[in-house]
């Protein structure tokens, strides 16, 4: 990167660069990246110059007890021509004998401290214990715990105290290894009967339910039940759940809001859907119109525009409502009176309404402009009957549908009479 020197003599950063002997611009964001690159190489330099691990006498330093593995990145020099780079893992240091007795000894004059948990001490114990398998601040030593009588307590300190009449004093067998240094210590605990207070839940819920009942039998006089205060002297206290109402409400505010970002593209289909039955319902009726006029010496031009005219009178007059079909073959004539080709007036009649049957009429009709073929009139008679036959079947599904969607309602009409029947019959035999 080039720099210069200004009049004041302090530097700058110029924001162009050579590249290949041409003089290249730097944006805004690759000066930013060139910046924080530079800071980031220094701070490496820096951290890494201020951690040093290689003592001069050519020592490392090894992991407490404990702890996990070191790797350290040296470089060799003597073994080759140059230097080489080698990964060394070094393994955490281990306790000699002496340390090791010491601190298991330490360890065990605290371990009660660690594992009683609620419990006031080892010579009563009416909680469960807290057997862990290491202690903070003795790492290295690891604990396993082997209890005499396995069935009253478990190996993780669970206590089997419930039903228990009276205390019971057994040993728990704590075994230490630091290292290759390995002890065991007999630790002698007393366990006593659980009290109300540590019942186990399932039966307290028992007695509860037992209490309920008592209490419904006792009270049944009465017009509000007194439900139980105390459970094996242990206080009960009861509260109403929290209505979850707002839940249900979110997730149908949730659903009904999808369904609503649905609604626009499922009225389009139907839109589309509709137009295309109305499309082919129709198309009879304009290839029979059609063949009649042909037939009666109007040219196709003619005819169709006679078509139009006839379905605007009846739409002024109020006898028709608006038709698709009609609709595109009235803008087909408008374009035919104002001079457009009509090849491409019917073709583009028939990409507007975009059903394989107009394409059929359309081609019908371009055949004959091209070679003036003289039967035409009864192509389109043909065309009609088809036509004809195809809307009968359409006709067909249509009320095969209507009939789907009426058996909901005639179901429910047909259980609203039965009721009506029924019940006034029953009434009459009680």
């Amino acid at each position: 990167m080039k720099t210069v020197k200004n009049k004041k003599t302090r530097f700058r950063i110029t924001k162009y660069i050579r590249v290949w002997g041409r003089k290249t611009k730097l944006s805004k964001a690759q000066l930013i990246c060139i910046s924080v690159t530079a800071v980031m190489s220094l701070l490496s330099v820096f951290v890494s110059g201020k951690e040093h691990y290689l003592g001069a006498d050519g020592s490392i330093d090894r992991a407490a007890p404990g702890g996990a593995d070191k790797i350290y990145e040296l470089i060799v020099g003597g073994i080759d021509k140059g230097t080489s780079r080698i990964s060394v893992n070094v393994s955490p240091r281990e306790f000699g004998e002496d340390e090791a007795e010491a601190i298991c000894e330490e360890l065990m004059e605290n371990l009660s401290l660690y594992i009683c948990g609620d419990n006031t001490g080892l010579d009563e114990l009416r909680y469960d214990l807290k057997l862990k398998r290491s202690i903070p601040g003795y790492n290295g030593v690891r604990i396993s715990w082997y209890p005499e009588d396995p069935e009253l307590i478990s190996d993780s300190g669970k206590l089997n105290n419930y039903g228990l009449e009276e205390a019971v004093d057994t040993v728990i067998t704590v075994v230490l290894k630091a290292g290759e240094y390995r002890s065991s210590y007999a630790l002698p605990v007393t366990v006593y009967p659980a009290d109300a207070a540590s019942s186990d839940p399932q039966e307290l819920k028992e007695l509860l339910g037992e209490a309920i009942n008592n209490a419904d039998e006792e009270q049944k006089y009465d017009s509000r039940i007194i439900l139980p205060k105390e459970i094996a002297g242990r206080a009960v206290s009861y509260s109403e759940p929290k209505s979850a109402g707002w839940v249900k409400i979110v997730f149908i505010g949730i659903f009904a809001t999808v369904l609503l970002g649905l609604k626009p593209e499922q009225d389009r289909r139907k839109r589309i859907k509709e137009r295309e039955r109305e499309l082919m319902l129709d198309y009879s009726d304009i290839v029979s119109k059609l063949a009649i006029y042909i037939g009666a010496g109007m040219t196709v031009s003619n005819a169709w525009c006679r078509i139009g005219d006839n379905y605007l009178d009846s739409l002024t007059k109020g006898i028709t409502e608006p038709r698709a079909a009609y609709e595109e073959l009235v803008k087909t004539s408008r374009e035919l009176r104002q001079g457009v080709a009509e090849q491409k007036a019917y073709s583009d009649f028939a990409g507007r309404c975009s059903l394989s049957s107009y394409l059929k009429l359309v081609s019908l009709l371009e055949q004959n402009r091209k070679t003036g073929d003289s039967r035409l009139r009864l192509a389109l008679l043909q065309e009609a009957i088809e036509a004809f036959d195809q809307r009968k079947n359409t006709a067909r599904q249509l009320g095969e549908e209507a009939g789907t969607k009426l058996m909901l309602p005639l179901i429910i009409s047909l259980i609203t009479v039965m009721i009506t029947v029924a019940v006034p019959a029953m009434m009459t035999l009680l």
